[in-house]
């Protein structure tokens, strides 16, 4: 380990919006490869959830979502799923049927969801993104 991709996070205002912003600059160089915001889960999601909501832009390129339960050991073991903003902002509803299991053959359990990382990964370049609101769901758009 020990990659070299770099990256911020600021409380940030884009296209009149309080918002947190994540740049960075990711390097595939020396075993790297991702840039991270990590949301911490304080308190057990409501049993009804059925996804996470999220207000979103970006500079283009696929983002991933990766959840991360209290059933989960090592650092690269998460539940995936990806979305890609737009310059402006969208919305984004991603069902935790949608999310995969990646590095672990343990089942996704809401009650143990522990936190939510929003990640460029695997693709050198610049990343850019900003969210204005995170929330779980329980009915689909």
């Amino acid at each position: 380990m020990g990659g070299i991709s770099t990256g911020k996070l600021m409380s940030s205002e884009y296209q009149g919006s309080h918002c947190l912003e994540m740049r960075g600059d990711v390097s595939l160089e020396n075993n790297g490869g991702f840039v991270q915001m990590r949301f911490a889960i304080q308190q057990t999601p409501p049993e009804s959830a059925i996804g996470i909501y999220l207000e979103a832009a970006g500079n283009q390129i696929i983002f991933g979502m990766h959840l991360r339960t209290l059933s989960l050991d090592a650092p690269w073991q998460s539940f995936r799923s990806s979305f890609r903003p737009a310059l402006s902002w969208q919305k984004f509803f991603l069902p935790f049927s949608q999310f995969k299991a990646h590095r672990t053959e343990q089942d996704f359990l809401l009650p143990e969801l522990r936190s939510i990382g929003l990640v460029s990964i695997g693709e050198a370049g610049p990343c850019q993104l900003f969210v204005r609101r995170m929330a779980f769901y329980q009915t689909a758009p």
